[in-house]
């Protein structure tokens, strides 16, 4: 099992008579970028916020590389670096000054540092340009470098591309991915956009009312399998032949159809299968099943928007 640096277990929250999370947990492994997807209300900033000590709970444990932040915050804040909501700065300032101000609160920060950093994050040609005449997404990096500077091991980020536009938010996703790499960091982000969890993230928890719904990899979707839905004219029959086959994972949809995964590799074979044993198909398609797919899975019967 890969090394657990940051764990939530049965946390629960309740604000102004509301329980705004349920018995939450989830784990974040080292050197993983962790989403968490849900509607407005679902809980993500206030999970966030719990995670960082800034909001206390009313039930459960949160853990820092094993340490519990409830008693050991100032341990966890070290570890830990965030940008939650926007992030704020000095207007008149510039966004050298800005990080020189800010890395007063840590120790042994020099300006080779805070060269670096802003050179990391794409920032070092408008260092000396001031924070009220940066654009959306140079606020963000800006946010990026403050929260990095204290070298954290856990990156955690509130939805950070959600005001910016398509390019700015795919330069944005890149650079996560390129300080995931240089700088081994283990990130926790939350977003409203599925494709961009999908394409960054390793894993991601669904979040619906403060409950979390589901934990996915990404990768499921991607992983050597295949999931088939076939239409034929004897799903039980056919269900204990692939079950026998290729394990007890076949689903059986209504009086003609059934669904099951399998090895890619293994395709061929179950038309072959079916047909020898005088079993008739009427059709045989592959179902794509991605984020999209698990997310209104997970939210059946309750909220959808995103």
């Amino acid at each position: 099992m890969d090394e657990v640096v940051l764990e939530c277990r049965g946390v629960s929250k309740i604000l102004s008579r509301t329980e705004v999370l349920k018995d939450v947990s989830i784990t974040l492994e080292r050197g993983e970028i962790f989403g968490l997807v849900g509607p407005n209300g679902a809980g993500k900033t206030t999970l966030m916020k719990t995670l960082l000590g800034l909001t206390k709970i009313n039930k459960g444990n949160i853990s820092v590389l094993g340490r519990p932040v409830k008693t050991e915050r100032a341990y966890a804040l070290k570890k830990i670096g965030s940008m939650i909501e926007s992030p704020s700065f000095y207007p008149f300032f510039t966004g050298e000054q800005n990080l020189k101000y800010f890395s007063q609160s840590y120790s042994n920060i020099t300006q080779d540092k805070i060269e670096h950093i802003l050179d990391l994050v794409g920032m070092i040609n408008s260092k000396n340009k001031k924070f009220k005449k940066y654009s959306l997404g140079m606020k963000q990096r800006l946010g990026i470098a403050s929260a990095i500077l204290h070298d954290p091991e856990i990156l955690i980020l509130d939805e950070p591309t959600n005001t910016l536009d398509p390019i700015v938010s795919e330069e944005f996703k890149q650079l996560i991915l390129r300080l995931r790499k240089e700088q081994n960091l283990t990130v926790l982000i939350s977003s409203h956009n599925l494709l961009e969890v999908e394409e960054i993230c390793d894993r991601y928890a669904i979040l619906s009312n403060g409950e979390v719904k589901s934990i996915d990899e990404t990768k499921l979707v991607s992983d050597g399998t295949v999931t088939l839905r076939i239409e034929l004219d004897n799903p039980n029959k056919a269900q204990q032949l692939l079950d026998v086959q290729f394990g007890e994972n076949t689903e059986i949809l209504n009086s003609s159809q059934i669904e099951f995964t399998l090895l890619r590799k293994d395709y061929s074979q179950v038309m072959f299968l079916l047909l020898s044993n005088e079993i008739n198909i009427t059709s045989m398609t592959e179902v794509k099943r991605g984020i999209k797919e698990h997310y209104h899975e997970a939210m059946e019967g309750g909220e959808k928007s995103v």
